[in-house]
């Protein structure tokens, strides 16, 4: 797989000293996003970064293309692709039934992390669908992702099928080094990664359902219910429902119950509940865990891996550690990450600690429980999908 490293511009004001608008505008940038166009119109994949999570893209027109999609990921054929388009223009293509609540929708908050779905056009492979006669499309906003479009459009189809890069069902990358790490192995030496810096949102784009007169939203994400129905209320349309079904009637990305894992269990408790289970002498027997230790415990080389994701307004965490006289050896390894109690603080990071701790072979993942909120949504979503694989 090859690197193309984009660089912000060197110098970062322009002539009269104000900030320039773009912070990808050095020649580097140019080179890596020419060089990312070439490799999507000659069939290639290229990992790309957006507002949300890095993507693994392919020409969307291209069925054997998107097929190695699929090949690479380990996704099964059945589970649809999102097309992302660099404007409203290269997206109208792929549907002829643009309602005015979608084009509301996509006039308002494009480019963003907004995915709607529409009845496809002929144009899109069904490849791309899942075999379903709906489309995903979206226009993401992060610039080096719009240029990569842009540069498409030019020499290709313009647009991109692409779902998060990763192997299907883990955790979704939000650095370059997670794609390295999870997907390199899977690509080909003429397959691309466009390294572009961290994804500044670092959960998926939200899914709404746009074919009928009701919104539906199919997966919380990257925008939030509250501003998606605060506009749909003042330009008088239906507010969003949430389909109690969807799994049988449409399948989108992100949807199954177990997804966005890492590759150990992942339980999610309150702040005592964690404190009793680290200080437990029995805590793996106590609940349910006792198979995580493949030996006996006594006969086991080293303590358990622990990965502790606690919430920092709830500081002290020092009573997590047990103290150095203790007469027992420790049970546990822990590796406490603590975040921000502000859930687009927490998004950022959340990934990140995920996929840091399946690279140090962490064996359990405790992760504090956050405000059942609505501001919460989209990272309870996440956390509950993480949690359903045992």
């Amino acid at each position: 797989m090859r690197e193309l490293d984009c660089g912000p511009a060197l110098d970062p004001f322009d002539a009269h000293g104000r900030p320039k608008l773009s912070a990808w505008t050095g020649s580097s940038t140019a080179s890596a996003v020419s060089e990312a166009a070439k490799a999507l119109s000659q069939g290639f994949l290229v990992a790309f970064p957006t507002e949300t999570v890095y993507g693994l893209g392919a020409d969307g027109l291209n069925a054997a293309a998107i097929g190695r999609i699929f090949q690479a990921k380990g996704r099964p054929k059945g589970h649809p692709l999102i097309l992302h388009a660099a404007d409203l223009q290269g997206a109208l293509r792929v549907s002829t039934q643009w309602s005015p609540l979608a084009l509301g929708l996509a006039n308002t908050f494009w480019p963003g992390p907004l995915t709607l779905i529409l009845k496809k056009s002929d144009l899109v492979p069904l490849e791309v669908t899942g075999g379903q006669d709906s489309v995903g499309i979206r226009v993401p906003d992060q610039e080096v992702a719009r240029r990569m479009l842009l540069a498409f459009a030019a020499q290709g189809s313009g647009l991109v099928a692409a779902p998060s890069a990763n192997r299907f069902g883990g955790v979704s990358p939000t650095r370059a080094s997670d794609v390295l790490t999870g997907l390199g192995p899977f690509l080909q030496a003429e397959d691309c990664l466009l390294k572009a810096g961290d994804c500044p949102l670092g959960l998926e784009s939200t899914i709404v359902d746009c074919r009928d007169s009701v919104p539906r939203l199919l997966r919380p994400g990257g925008l939030s219910r509250e501003r998606l129905n605060a506009w749909l209320k003042a330009n008088g349309f239906s507010l969003l429902q949430t389909p109690s079904t969807q799994g049988e009637e449409l399948r989108v990305s992100g949807s199954l119950d177990s997804h966005y894992a890492p590759r150990c269990p992942l339980l999610i408790w309150t702040r005592a509940q964690i404190e009793a289970f680290v200080r437990s002498e029995n805590a793996l027997a106590d609940h349910g865990l006792a198979a995580l230790a493949s030996v006996n415990v006594l006969n086991r080389v080293g303590s358990l891996k622990l990965g502790l994701l606690l919430l920092e307004a709830r500081a002290p965490w020092a009573s997590f550690f047990v103290s150095s006289d203790s007469a027992r050896p420790p049970m546990f390894s822990m590796d406490l990450q603590v975040l921000a109690p502000e859930p687009e603080a927490y998004a950022r990071q959340f990934y990140r600690c995920l996929n840091d701790w399946d690279g140090k072979g962490v064996e359990l993942i405790l992760v504090e429980r956050p405000p059942q909120t609505a501001a919460w949504e989209a990272i309870w979503d996440r956390l509950r999908r993480a949690a359903s694989k045992r």
